[in-house]
């Protein structure tokens, strides 16, 4: 089985920018993510096997430490089984853990997701598209307990260049999600007016060498509506050196900088590929059945 990167903006959009990330008005929660963008990527190993899945562990630290107390570093976990209905349908159940380490005491399991997905196909001779529609469970401590979630439906859908019709090695695809998040209360347990609806919006470039080396970067950028219908929006570039050992074993080692589309001031744009205040490094294992 070869990795795909055609399918990097769902693992931001489900991952690292789940609806928590709009909870209030985007203030740290002190958790940091790395989302390793091709190794926790995966299609199905074998069309004619039932079930299929992967594991990863990363580690992520800060590009720079100023050494005053604000370098994030963590562990973090993640899971996808996926359950091949038919040629056409996937059913995907993903989740994880993120471990502090720093202070354990923002150690929690991420959301919870299961959805069912459309594998990609022709629109014509240029496009390949696929669909797919899910809920997440309030799994995380920040989700259940300071939000107070109930659930949260999911949609979503990606249209792809055909392979064929670029150079051997070459992918691109864009994405567009909205979800739906439903509370028990509009504001959290601070008092911050939580987000009702997110929208997402993705495009991803890659590039894989025959040896097994894939080169890939992606930008999402995600707008959020609040129950009083105010507007967050928060970016996400992403890059990625991976290399596939084998069959079951990806490694990986990228850069990644996430954050709110605004300075503080709400008129300078915030958005940058590097910034040596939020920007993360981490390194990538993933093993895959």
């Amino acid at each position: 089985m070869k990795i795909s990167a055609f399918s990097i903006f769902s693992v931001l959009l489900t991952m690292a920018l789940t609806p928590a990330t709009f909870a209030a008005a985007s203030k740290p929660t002190g958790k940091p993510s790395a989302k390793s963008s091709t190794s926790l990527v995966q299609n199905t190993r074998n069309d004619k096997t039932i079930f299929s899945g992967l594991f990863n562990v990363s580690r992520s630290t800060s590009l720079v430490n100023h050494e005053d107390g604000s370098a994030q570093d963590a562990m973090e976990y993640a899971g996808r089984l996926n359950m091949n209905l038919n040629k056409s349908y996937v059913l995907r159940l993903s989740g994880g853990y993120s471990q502090n380490l720093n202070d354990s005491s923002y150690d929690d399991f991420s959301d919870t997701s299961l959805s069912i997905r459309h594998n990609p196909f022709a629109l014509n001779k240029t496009f390949l598209m696929g669909w797919n529609l899910g809920a997440t469970a309030p799994t995380s401590k920040d989700s259940s307990k300071r939000q107070s979630m109930i659930a949260a439906l999911n949609s979503g859908m990606n249209v792809m260049v055909n392979p064929d019709s670029l150079i051997p090695g070459l992918g691109m695809v864009a994405g567009i999600s909205l979800n739906r998040n439903l509370h028990q209360y509009e504001t959290d347990v601070n008092g911050n007016v939580l987000s009702q609806y997110t929208s997402s919006q993705s495009f991803s470039i890659s590039y894989d060498w025959p040896v097994g080396i894939t080169l890939s970067a992606d930008f999402v950028h995600q707008n959020a509506w609040t129950y009083q219908g105010n507007v967050k929006e928060v970016f996400a570039f992403t890059q990625e050196l991976g290399y596939q050992m084998n069959n079951w074993l990806a490694l990986g080692i990228g850069h990644t900088n996430m954050g709110s589309v605004l300075k503080p001031d709400g008129v300078e744009s915030n958005i940058s590929i590097v910034n040596e205040n939020s920007s993360l490094v981490y390194a990538s294992a993933t093993i895959i059945f």
